[in-house]
């Protein structure tokens, strides 16, 4: 699925994302059917893909301290 930012195009894998929060899962497995594009168009694609990298392999390679 692509994830829309506001300044790129990120991918990733429903089914990951679905695993990792109850919410993601709800939002991507709706009565419409699965959606292969969301938008988040408010958030940057460097937050995105921090997010993304702590769903697939549950650490985050910045120091946030």
């Amino acid at each position: 699925m692509t994830i829309e930012t506001a300044g790129a195009e990120v991918t990733a894998h429903r089914l990951v994302l679905s695993a990792v929060s109850p919410m993601l899962k709800a939002a991507l497995s709706g009565r419409w059917g699965e959606p292969s594009r969301v938008r988040a168009s408010s958030s940057s694609a460097e937050a995105v893909s921090l997010l993304l990298d702590l769903a697939y392999s549950g650490t985050s390679a910045r120091d946030f301290d």
